[in-house]
């Protein structure tokens, strides 16, 4: 029987954060295929909106999921995000304007 995208975001959370006491280290950044995604969820079809389901879900939970390749996905801690740096639309449109 096919998880709930929530029961699924826990599992994967869940399972990071076991990883994470395992190794003593808080990982922050970590990636899944799709069929490994689909094996946690129970799942042999992956709809469009079970992923974006899983993605919400996922971010309530501090964590954020996007596509890398058509079969990998990328997981990064929300709270890293905040140290990155920042671009605004008139950094992006300058840099066209040269």
């Amino acid at each position: 029987m096919s998880l709930t995208a929530k029961i699924s975001a826990q599992k994967i959370v869940d399972a990071i954060e076991s990883q994470s006491e395992t190794k003593q280290k808080r990982i922050s950044r970590f990636q899944l295929s799709t069929l490994s995604i689909s094996r946690i969820c129970k799942r042999r079809v992956m709809p469009t909106i079970y992923l974006d389901s899983l993605s919400a879900e996922l971010n309530e939970l501090g964590w954020c999921m996007f596509q890398v390749e058509n079969t990998k996905y990328g997981f990064v801690r929300a709270s890293s995000v905040k140290n990155w740096l920042k671009m605004s639309s008139k950094t992006v449109n300058g840099i066209e304007g040269e």
